[in-house]
């Protein structure tokens, strides 16, 4: 946002006059990129943890005084 309400802002060119075809765009481009990221974990050779130990885990987290959170069941 410009700091003079009065400058114009700068639009990419089609975003106005087809906003709902920027948006398929955009939710493309984000659904091919979280598609890359769980291939690419499902690849990743390191071993996986246990269900239990990432919610033990969240627990700690989340009841340290330091976190700021509580994680109530």
């Amino acid at each position: 946002m410009p700091a003079n309400p009065a400058e114009p802002v700068a639009v990419t060119p089609g975003v106005l006059a087809n906003p709902s075809q920027s948006l398929e765009r955009q939710e493309g481009a984000l659904e091919a990129l979280l598609r890359r990221r769980v291939e690419a974990a499902l690849a990743d050779p390191a071993p996986t943890i246990p269900q239990e130990e990432v919610f033990a885990m969240l627990r700690a987290r989340h009841a340290s005084p330091k976190s700021g959170h509580r994680f109530d069941e």
